[in-house]
């Protein structure tokens, strides 16, 4: 299974995902903001996806996505957002996320949406 990184600064968000995606076998490391979740990935490279909130105090899923694209071009990104536009939409795909999803969170939507952007990029093994 994939190694995942999920980044929300709501502990309720971080804590429903990371116990989802540990029922499905993921390993799974939380951050609660883009600070953290930099430094989780420097630390742990062999991460494949992280997801992410897209507004955060601090530095937002855009600017981490940014980040990540720069520092750790072979992770998979998927942007979530509860104040979701079609502007910023676009620009997370344009920026690189492989997908953007618009909160609330249906967790099987998710699930089917991780499951999809792993299967369809090759990692190595």
């Amino acid at each position: 299974m994939a190694k995942l990184l999920v980044v929300d600064d709501d502990e309720s968000i971080r804590w429903i995902l990371t116990t989802l995606f540990q029922s499905r076998s993921h390993e799974v490391r939380a951050a609660a903001d883009g600070i953290d979740a930099m430094a989780t990935l420097d630390a742990e490279p062999d991460i494949e996806l992280v997801l992410s909130d897209a507004h955060m105090v601090g530095m937002d899923g855009l600017t981490l996505l940014e980040h990540i694209r720069e520092q750790h071009p072979e992770t998979l990104v998927v942007l979530m957002s509860a104040y979701a536009s079609v502007d910023t939409a676009i620009a997370a795909i344009k920026a690189g996320a492989h997908d953007y999803l618009t909160k609330p969170l249906y967790l099987e939507d998710l699930q089917r949406v991780t499951d999809r952007v792993l299967a369809a990029t090759p990692r190595a093994s």
